[in-house]
């Protein structure tokens, strides 16, 4: 159901049909963070005001892979029509599209539109989806995927997205609790994207953390210190820094025998 931009996911109202102008009444259901309605009940019922005819699809915004990824599943999200961009992969006969570190799971209304979206596996692309509820087992959120005209198209990332994209998934590996004493593995690459992710211990940092080979070494301690990283990225002609700021709790590594 379409009201003011935002969509409503009914369902068990078969007397209607696309384009009617109803009044609608059910059960309000909240599954995956997702709200729903439900005409499965005695008391639900629709009233028909109106027959317009079958209506075009009325795009909400055009947002980053993220920002349906990162969804909080605790809020109620309503139905709205997408066009999301990220790199669309297949795996286990699964459509999902990704930036490397956020993905959704895309769910087909028609199995024809796998031959539609197989052009562009691989490939970074704009896809229009509507949001769905968020999986449990595959600890992700889902999108529809439904057909209609030019749904999806190749997408050329501007310098200014590839280096979010770039930021996200090396800040990402330092986004944990940090104990004194330990050592923490990171990435030196991007899985999608390539290039180098060099990270250094800034000057102010260094009595307190070492790093090699990917690998950053904290020094054991007593008490609480604070560490600064510096991280340089190239990949392809762009060049991104970035500075990582983490907190490291007292500690004085694992436990030896």
């Amino acid at each position: 159901i379409l009201y003011n931009g935002h969509y409503l996911l009914a369902y068990g109202f078969p007397e209607v049909n696309v384009g009617d102008l109803v009044t609608i009444f059910g059960v309000h259901e909240f599954s995956g963070g997702f709200i729903k309605m439900s005409g499965a009940a005695p008391h639900a019922y629709v009233t028909v005001d109106w027959a317009y005819g079958e209506l075009s699809l009325y795009l909400y915004s055009t947002e980053a892979v993220a920002n349906l990824a990162l969804r909080n599943t605790y809020s109620g999200n309503i139905l709205n029509y997408y066009a999301i961009i990220g790199r669309l992969v297949k795996q286990s006969g699964e459509c999902y599209l990704t930036d490397g570190l956020n993905t959704i799971l895309l769910v087909l209304a028609n199995p024809s539109l796998e031959a539609v979206l197989a052009p562009f596996t691989n490939t970074d692309v704009e896809i229009k989806m509507f949001n769905y509820e968020y999986s449990y087992t595959e600890e992700l959120w889902k999108a529809i995927v439904v057909a209609g005209d030019d749904i999806i198209e190749a997408k050329v990332l501007s310098g200014a997205e590839l280096t979010i994209i770039l930021k996200a998934y090396i800040e990402n590996d330092f986004n944990c609790s940090h104990t004194a004493g330990f050592n923490y593995s990171f990435s030196t690459t991007h899985p999608i994207y390539g290039g180098t992710i060099e990270v250094t211990v800034d000057p102010i940092s260094s009595m307190y953390a070492v790093i090699n080979d990917g690998q950053l070494t904290l020094t054991p301690s007593a008490v609480q210190y604070a560490v600064t990283l510096q991280v340089e990225i190239l990949c392809g002609v762009l060049h991104v820094t970035d500075t990582i700021e983490f907190d490291v709790s007292p500690g004085f590594g694992p436990p030896t025998n």
